[in-house]
């Protein structure tokens, strides 16, 4: 049934663009939940814009499914209009679900939100910390270097007291350097060395996953060099480093960290 009305109403579209608007704005506010469900579908498939203010009303729905429906809308869309009501449901720390589509709907439109998301670093419910991890992965063009700051200033103990991180919110730093394409330098190397001779075995065993991410990239490099410099620079990086994992893991007992150091993490 949908198809058919994504057929009739893209073929309407082309001849009464205000008429076929007007037909999905009244279902739009309708009542009836079956009529605004499928109002939001076509909206998504034939992008009518225009309705995007609609859309946006449909974000106080007492519904929270409707709600989110609603924030899919927007980011398909590419609409701003809700951005900064978006960004406040970041704040809404007991509605994970609420949470998580925002921050996808606010990651798919490439609003910069670094300051807004950081305390979610530290969220209670790890579904969260996971979707934000992967969406800054995903974005780490936009974000890599700040995870890279704040990495840095957070292992030195450089940043300002009221910056500080948890232990949680610096092992959702660290999975992120784990798994993304973020090349080693002199100062993240420092950082990560310092980390390797953490009380937090988590945070150990998370310092050695970085590293031996920063060798896939250094293969990877060396099989398609760009910068000779840098991949040499890197490479000594690594050597310091492996002699600093040699040196703990003679006095390391747990299996854990050991396991990750074996390079199966």
């Amino acid at each position: 049934a949908i198809r058919a009305f994504d057929v009739i109403l893209a073929a309407l579209l082309e001849t009464d663009r205000d008429g076929v608007i007007e037909v999905l704005r009244e279902n739009l506010l309708s009542d009836n939940d079956m009529r605004r469900r499928v109002a939001m579908a076509e909206i998504i498939t034939l992008k009518t814009s225009e309705l995007e203010n609609e859309v946006a009303k449909i974000l106080d729905d007492p519904d929270p499914a409707m709600q989110r429906r609603a924030m899919s809308v927007l980011g398909a869309l590419g609409s701003h209009v809700a951005d900064d009501r978006l960004i406040e449901n970041l704040k809404e720390i007991d509605d994970e679900s609420l949470v998580k589509v925002s921050m996808e709907t606010l990651f798919a439109l490439d609003v910069y939100i670094y300051d807004a998301i950081r305390p979610l670093l530290d969220h209670p419910y790890v579904s969260v910390r996971e979707t934000l991890i992967g969406l800054l992965r995903s974005k780490i063009e936009i974000y890599g270097d700040d995870i890279r700051r704040d990495f840095i200033a957070q292992s030195s103990n450089n940043g300002s007291p009221e910056r500080r991180l948890s232990i949680r919110a610096m092992r959702s730093l660290m999975q992120i350097l784990a798994t993304a394409e973020i090349e080693p330098d002199e100062s993240l190397a420092d950082a990560v060395e310092m980390l390797l001779d953490a009380d937090d075995w988590g945070v150990r065993a998370d310092a050695v996953r970085i590293v031996n991410r920063w060798k896939e990239i250094i293969d990877a490099r060396i099989q398609s060099p760009r910068d000779p410099s840098a991949l040499i620079l890197m490479i000594e990086l690594m050597e310091s480093i492996d002699e600093k994992i040699n040196s703990i893991l003679e006095d390391e007992t747990d299996p854990f960290v050991l396991f990750v150091a074996g390079g199966k993490n």
